[in-house]
């Protein structure tokens, strides 16, 4: 299971890698991703900082709130 940024990163730099060899002049999009709505408020704002907003400029994204309303971030 992914805990924490340092989890993430990882995996990100070796996609963002592919890009730069494989896909030159390609975007890579993430796609959608989201917490479940059990999730505490906390949890939901790190998951979405680590995969998405420390991301922005290399990867578009797409987020949804399931059944619920997403907070700020």
């Amino acid at each position: 299971m992914l805990s924490a940024e340092k989890d993430i990163d990882p995996m990100f730099e070796q996609l963002a890698e592919w890009a730069r060899t494989k896909a030159a002049g390609r975007e890579i999009l993430l796609g959608e991703f989201g917490v479940f709505f059990k999730a505490d408020p906390q949890s939901t704002i790190n998951w979405t900082r680590a995969v998405a907003m420390l991301r922005t400029p290399r990867f578009g994204w797409n987020v949804w709130g399931y059944k619920s309303v997403f907070p700020c971030v």
